[in-house]
């Protein structure tokens, strides 16, 4: 059965989470990560809403800027904008692939350490672009 490309087609099967453990180191892995970055849908200094890509793809958008966090919840930060990445570190990480879990993310250049909480796919005002 060829994999479905659109969510109304007959047996499809999406998630609902924008970003999954598919997308982070792991031990079982090479150690190769994606990186996770973060603009503005329409353009520079225009504000919310905001678009996550993971490697260039779309995965949602948020009204908010994504707070970096401790993993007991407390702010460190708010996330920054393109040309500043994260990259995507899901080791030690075992409840991962949900809406709201927490996913480890090491800010580069700095590779300064923190959590972002998982967000809901919402391709509003891309879904066509």
């Amino acid at each position: 059965i060829p994999m479905t490309k659109t969510a109304c087609e007959s047996q499809s099967h999406w998630r609902s989470f924008a970003l999954s453990s598919r997308d982070g180191i792991r031990f079982d892995r090479s150690g190769e990560a994606k990186y996770l970055t973060l603009k503005e849908l329409n353009g520079v200094n225009s504000g919310a809403p905001y678009v996550w890509f993971v490697e260039g793809m779309a995965r949602t958008v948020t009204n908010d800027l994504p707070k970096l966090k401790t993993l007991a919840g407390d702010t460190i930060e708010d996330m920054e904008l393109e040309p500043t990445f994260y990259q995507i570190d899901w080791r030690n990480q075992y409840r991962a692939d949900c809406v709201g879990c927490p996913v480890r993310v090491h800010k580069w250049p700095s590779n300064e350490e923190g959590h972002v909480d998982n967000p809901q796919v919402d391709l509003t005002g891309i879904e066509n672009n």
